[in-house]
């Protein structure tokens, strides 16, 4: 009942939107060729881009630090934690509240330190927040580390995903938006895998720990690689126009 009327309101508020809110078609001489080629042609593409190929790979990397622990948490729930089914919900809702915080925050925090820096820190707070989760079983700071975890999820979200649309031309803006999305699938995939194998093996805190050593090496790719993200949000700055708040903005 809950997620219907949730829908409801979803479908209200979406009719209740004004203006317009699409693209120009892309202007091209070339005809479309067959899909196959599309898909090559965005992928060369994305990965002549350094901003795009650094944003692509990162979120290959953090889908497998994500899915490590994720893909066992209600047994590590269960089992560490010592939760039934109430419980485990009531630490999940808890952990959501840390969703309203990135989402509060994203906006507020590139403009105090802009793209890259903020990207830099989310990473690095995912894995501060895997690595506290792997020494403790207190609940409340579990519960404490987890909202934390799903604010980072959510400013890394917001900023790598404004930045990529951003650097990305309108022509080629499905092919490398569904690149990233299957690089981001196959390290969920690797992830799972990886951490039901781990899980088994070691027991369920020391994989958290795995996963925020991957949070932290992606954190370090950035962080070395911080001078293109500057490099493209001053040109970014001076390309801007004036106008801003349109549908390609949302951070």
């Amino acid at each position: 009942a809950l997620n219907a009327v949730a829908f409801l309101l979803a479908g209200f508020a979406f009719w209740r939107l004004r203006g317009d809110y699409t693209t120009a078609p892309a202007k091209t001489d070339k005809p479309s060729g067959s899909i196959r080629a599309d898909i090559r042609e965005g992928a060369a593409w994305a990965m002549r881009h350094r901003v795009v190929r650094l944003l692509i790979a990162l979120s290959g990397i953090a889908s497998v630090a994500y899915m490590i622990p994720f893909s066992y948490l209600v047994l590590y729930a269960q089992k560490e934690l010592g939760l039934d089914g109430t419980g485990y919900g009531l630490l999940l809702a808890f952990s959501a509240l840390g969703g309203l915080l990135g989402s509060f925050i994203a906006t507020r925090l590139r403009k105090r330190i802009g793209y890259g820096w903020s990207i830099v820190a989310a990473l690095a707070t995912g894995a501060v927040s895997f690595a506290v989760i792997s020494l403790t079983t207190d609940i409340v700071v579990v519960a404490i580390a987890l909202a934390v975890y799903i604010a980072h999820a959510v400013v890394w979200n917001i900023m790598a995903t404004t930045v990529r649309q951003r650097a990305t031309p309108d022509a080629m803006m499905g092919r490398v938006g569904s690149l990233g999305g299957f690089v981001g699938l196959i390290g969920l995939a690797l992830g799972a895998g990886a951490g039901g194998l781990l899980a088994s093996a070691l027991g369920y805190r020391t994989p958290f720990a795995i996963a925020g050593a991957v949070f932290a090496a992606a954190a370090i790719l950035c962080l070395v690689s911080i001078r293109s993200l500057h490099e493209w949000e001053d040109n970014e700055a001076h390309a801007r126009p004036a106008v801003s708040g349109t549908a390609r903005n949302p951070a």
